[in-house]
């Protein structure tokens, strides 16, 4: 056998171990999404229609329909891959015919829901958490509010050069914007989960009630506070960031190192939907490490509760 010939079957194989990671992780994600989605819209249907209330069921519509697209997008390019490596036709006449659908494909996601306009709608969700937590700190909450957004102009901003400078498909970090939205997202998600870990924290060192009902092992009650605080996604981004780096700089990858990029690749946007479900589930099932939607201070609980 020609090396040639071995190097196009080692390629063909590598391509399709990452098509199948991609396809697993994406469709449990979003299958799980589904099923979340309806446990977190039956226990906001039994709350009273308050503004907070409405838009919190409105980010969480949002979010699935763009993970919805999204995930339409990734499963189509899938079978593209399948089907340009099944196809008998002549070389140039495949090449080009697959390039031209993944196009297609790649314009409809950038106008319906691209990525970078799916990660701040997560991130709206997790400074919404830390604002609620933070009654009196309007200091901090200003802050927010201004780092959100000066981030979605710049993510808008992402959205319209990558709808321009867009090829046959939209993959990793394309141009100079994109750096400055993985930046700006990775911050502020950074700053909202700090807040968010701090004001627990000072909860359960001042308040004892406030802790977290689960009973179970220490373990859980820590991924538990993980989740809340919008940590996963924060690893997510940090992860995808840093192989995104590598990956712009180091013309000699590994074999582990394309798997290890396409299953972060793979997991951001999954972990970004998840987010407020979670959230709305944790909260109304009574694990969340605070109670209810922390919609009050300090001072309203131990008036409830002396000490």
């Amino acid at each position: 056998m020609k090396t040639q010939e071995q190097n196009d079957l080692y390629v063909l194989g590598v391509n399709t171990i990452i098509n199948v990671i991609n396809t697993i992780i994406t469709s449990t994600g979003y299958g799980a999404m589904v099923l979340m989605m309806f446990v977190a819209m039956h226990y906001l249907s039994k709350k009273q229609r308050t503004i907070p209330i409405i838009a919190l069921a409105t980010c969480c519509m949002v979010i699935f329909v763009l993970f919805t697209v999204q995930y339409i997008y990734c499963s189509g390019l899938n079978l593209l891959a399948i089907a340009a490596h099944t196809d008998d036709s002549p070389g140039p006449q495949q090449a080009a015919s697959y390039a031209q659908k993944a196009q297609y494909l790649a314009y409809m996601v950038v106008a319906a829901s691209q990525p970078g306009l799916m990660y701040p709608v997560g991130d709206v969700i997790v400074v919404w958490r830390a604002w609620v937590l933070l009654q009196r700190d309007k200091s901090y909450k200003i802050l927010l509010a201004v780092l959100m957004l000066a981030n979605l102009g710049i993510s808008i901003a992402d959205i319209v050069l990558d709808y321009i400078h867009i090829q046959s498909e939209l993959q990793g970090i394309t141009n100079s914007m994109d750096w400055i939205m993985c930046i700006g997202l990775l911050l502020i998600n950074l700053f909202a989960m700090l807040l968010i870990g701090w004001k627990l924290w000072s909860h359960q060192r001042n308040v004892e009630y406030l802790v977290a009902r689960s009973n179970g092992h220490q373990i859980q009650k820590i991924m538990i506070l993980l989740i809340e605080s919008g940590a996963l996604i924060g690893i997510t981004q940090v992860m995808n960031l840093v192989l995104n780096i590598v990956s712009a700089y180091d013309s000699n990858l590994t074999t582990g190192f394309l798997y290890t990029y396409h299953v972060f690749t793979a997991l951001a946007p999954v972990t970004t939907a998840w987010y407020p479900l979670i959230v709305i589930i944790l909260v109304n099932t009574g694990h969340s490490p605070v109670h209810a939607t922390v919609h009050f201070i300090d001072s309203d609980i131990l008036a409830e509760h002396p000490p």
